[in-house]
């Protein structure tokens, strides 16, 4: 046997795992411990909630939470929405009406100028620690990274009946067959009555 054909059946045989996601309680419960983090920075508590409430709340990679600034935050009536280049350079936006991080935003806007970082001066590997910091000292049992928080949000759309293809747009996917995984998550959540079913 060839080292490609190796190469090519270690492949077909490794284990698909699901990916980690977070419940809203748990969500509410790392945000909790986040603000009550004690820095020696600049940065305080509240912009390490803020790039957990991004990730969550906005599906934002971690690379888009850095780069948003206020220019992006935009407010229609009683509509809050982002609207930013993320990934491939691809316009996106995302509504965030009555959430935890539309008030976030909203409370910070009047401070900044239209060019400036709701993330001032953080970079991704810092915002990364932040997340990865406040998942160890929440005592969550689970591997928690701004990844984590993406994949929290889309299964979240998933269960609240929000179409794969619209998923696919608000999380700026290119291949659709991405985001068929959030289908899989959270059954553990459906509300099947297994009396009438089974």
């Amino acid at each position: 046997m060839t080292s490609k054909q190796v190469t090519k059946k270690s492949k077909s045989n490794r284990i698909k795992k699901l990916p980690e996601y977070l419940f809203k309680d748990q969500v509410n419960h790392l945000i909790d411990t986040a603000y009550k983090i004690k820095t020696r920075s600049k940065y305080r508590a509240p912009h390490i909630v803020l790039s957990i409430e991004l990730g969550y709340y906005g599906g934002l990679r971690i690379s888009e939470s850095i780069s948003l600034k206020k220019k992006n935050f935009e407010i229609d009536g009683k509509k809050q929405f982002l609207r930013f280049f993320g990934k491939g350079n691809k316009e996106r936006i995302v509504p965030i009406t009555n959430t935890p991080l539309s008030s976030h935003l909203s409370f910070m806007f009047h401070n900044l100028k239209d060019d400036d970082f709701f993330l001032l001066g953080v970079t991704r590997k810092t915002a990364g620690k932040w997340i990865k910091h406040a998942g160890q000292l929440s005592g969550i049992d689970k591997k928690i990274t701004s990844h984590t928080l993406r994949h929290s949000y889309g299964r979240a759309l998933a269960l609240g009946g929000v179409p794969m293809n619209r998923i696919a747009i608000l999380m700026g996917h290119e291949d659709i067959n991405t985001t068929w995984i959030y289908q899989k998550l959270g059954v553990e959540d459906s509300d099947y009555n297994l009396e009438e079913i089974l």
